[in-house]
């Protein structure tokens, strides 16, 4: 997959984050939302993706294996740093 920083996609990390490891989404992944957390199998059916792209979808973690970003999803962990680089992954 590739991040594209003119759309918008991009991943903000910090030194600790490294490395920072991508697999394929289980669908048990949660991330938070207004009101609470929402399961990634849940966004799936909303946004109609289907079974066998589901089970390539990229997840980034960190190296305390926290989530901290779902391609597309529209999930960022932010990240506070005063030196942020910007790193492509192609």
């Amino acid at each position: 997959f590739e991040l594209n920083s003119s759309m918008g996609e991009r991943i903000e990390l910090s030194l600790d984050d490294f490395p920072i490891h991508i697999q394929n989404a289980s669908g048990q992944e949660e991330f938070p939302i207004i009101n609470g957390t929402k399961k990634l199998s849940r966004w799936f059916i909303d946004h109609k993706i289907p079974w066998d792209k589901r089970q390539t979808w990229p997840v980034v973690y960190n190296a305390k294996n926290e989530l901290i970003y779902i391609y597309k999803c529209g999930f960022k962990k932010s990240v506070k740093s005063n030196n942020i680089t910007l790193f492509m992954l192609k």
